[in-house]
């Protein structure tokens, strides 16, 4: 019987050749985060992260600021909620459908609203 191995991710750039693409991307993107346009606290995010078999390549990288590339990072999860469910919530009325949902924090309101 023939044995599947996993696919292992990509080896790293060397950091000097790491920096050099990572400049090349930043320029690339004039220097703004493609989803929000600032021009503060920049970062490179992989599209295809490296855990996915995602390679270091400017084809694969994008510059986004801190806080859209955590956004990038956050877990959700889709859910069907029926009518009752999404008033329970706040969320607009209507038929059911999908809704997506942040896991995350709970916050204080959304204890007392749940029943937490």
């Amino acid at each position: 019987m023939r044995m599947i191995r996993p696919k292992a991710a990509p080896s790293r750039l060397d950091p000097l050749l790491y920096e050099s693409l990572r400049q090349l991307v930043l320029r690339r993107d004039g220097w703004r985060c493609q989803s929000c346009g600032t021009t503060l606290n920049l970062e490179i995010h992989h599209k295809q992260f490296r855990s996915h078999s995602g390679e270091d390549s400017d084809e694969n990288l994008i510059t986004l600021c801190a806080a859209c590339h955590a956004r990038m990072h956050r877990p959700r999860f889709h859910a069907t909620l029926s009518p009752h469910a999404r008033k329970t919530l706040g969320l607009p009325s209507g038929k059911r459908g999908d809704v997506r949902l942040r896991c995350g924090p709970v916050s204080p309101r959304s204890r007392l609203v749940a029943g937490f």
